[in-house]
């Protein structure tokens, strides 16, 4: 077996690089390095307390749609168990607005089988809104995504950057609205536009937006529903169904409105030389609804890569969003919520420091 197809990345493949030396990991390395593996069951289980029930992954996601065809809002189904008549609700939309630019860092680590060690990686995306149209829930806007820096430690992490490479140059192009919903294809444009779309058909059927989608109605502590969504892995286009369920919706600490954690479980499928290979995913996000962007994502990845040896790849990620804006003529990073966005994390600070699940 290739080491291509041992190392499959299982991240957005980025649209920039700048590489690290092996023997000189950077600062966002390090901090990966001491990054908490992610439990997508909550703090309950890192406690010790009882986990939630494990969920079935959907069986009933609606049909692949054509390529350039975009969702309809007939794709989501609510269902779950109808919550007390006094439970709180809440509208679950993104605030986008022309202009808009944000910042997305992610950092992981990937355990790759017959490798000794786990592979640290660390990226940063920025995502600019160009322009909106239309009004309320039929307000779509266009979205442009590049990779401003990304780096991974070690022998094993050349085939990450190797991968990302091959889209240095290129702008991803989508568009989306307040509800997630993707309303037009997804491009990309740049020296090799036409050989990545030839490559891969279902390009265009990426989801703009790390595949987050909300029901049209309000929802509260118990909903759940179904999506199928595209992300880019590696250098194809993957297939995610999954099972997204409010999991709490709090009063948020920090501001106005509603922090709402949302779950999600499902099955993960990715395009290989030999067919195809097979995965689960699960995850949470932390959503402030006052600003109506997400806080943080932590998703946890197995994809199966030999069956019957057993062998597989696993990812812990964290997604960490914020906004760039123009404060007396500087650039100024912060959080969704108006807090400092963090320049770097400080590795002996990272393993001192309590534990926080959101």
């Amino acid at each position: 077996m290739t080491p291509r197809a041992l190392l499959p990345v299982l991240v957005f493949a980025g649209l920039g690089a700048a590489c690290a030396r092996d023997d000189a990991p950077s600062a966002r390395l390090r901090a990966a390095n001491a990054t908490e593996d992610p439990d997508p069951r909550g703090p309950a289980a890192k406690e010790g307390g009882e986990a939630p029930p494990r969920r079935e992954t959907p069986t009933d996601a609606p049909a692949t749609p054509r390529a350039d065809a975009p969702e309809t809002p007939r794709d989501l189904v609510v269902g779950g168990e109808p919550p007390p008549p006094d439970a709180p609700r809440v509208r679950l939309r993104l605030a986008l607005a022309p202009g808009m630019r944000l910042v997305v860092q992610t950092i992981g680590n990937v355990r790759y089988p017959m490798v000794a060690s786990q592979v640290a990686y660390a990226l940063e995306e920025i995502v600019e809104i160009t322009g909106c149209s239309g009004s309320g829930d039929a307000r779509s806007c266009d979205l442009e995504r590049r990779l401003a820096a990304v780096d991974a430690e070690g022998r094993a992490g050349r085939f990450i950057r190797a991968e990302q490479e091959k889209l240095l140059g290129h702008v991803v192009r989508s568009s989306i609205d307040a509800t997630g919903r993707r309303t037009g294809p997804t491009t990309v444009e740049g020296p090799e536009a036409e050989a990545l779309l030839a490559a891969d058909p279902d390009f265009e059927r990426m989801h703009p937006f790390y595949c987050l989608r909300f029901p049209e109605e309000p929802v509260a502590v118990g909903a759940k529903w179904n999506h199928t969504c595209f992300v880019r892995d590696r250098d194809r286009v993957a297939q995610r169904r999954v099972l997204w369920e409010v999991s709490a919706i709090d009063p948020d600490p920090n501001g106005d409105g509603h922090r709402v954690e949302l779950r999600f479980v499902g099955s993960y499928t990715e395009p290989d030389d030999d067919g195809r290979r097979d995965g689960t995913v699960q995850g949470i996000v932390y959503f402030p609804t006052a600003h109506g962007l997400p806080h943080v994502i932590r998703e946890k990845l197995a994809v199966t890569v030999v069956a019957d040896k057993g062998l597989r790849t696993e990812a812990n990620v964290n997604r960490t969003f914020g906004r760039i804006e123009r404060r007396g003529g500087k650039e100024v990073r912060t959080l969704v919520d108006g807090r400092p966005f963090p320049p770097g994390i400080n590795v002996s600070a990272a393993a001192d420091a309590p534990k926080k699940s959101r």
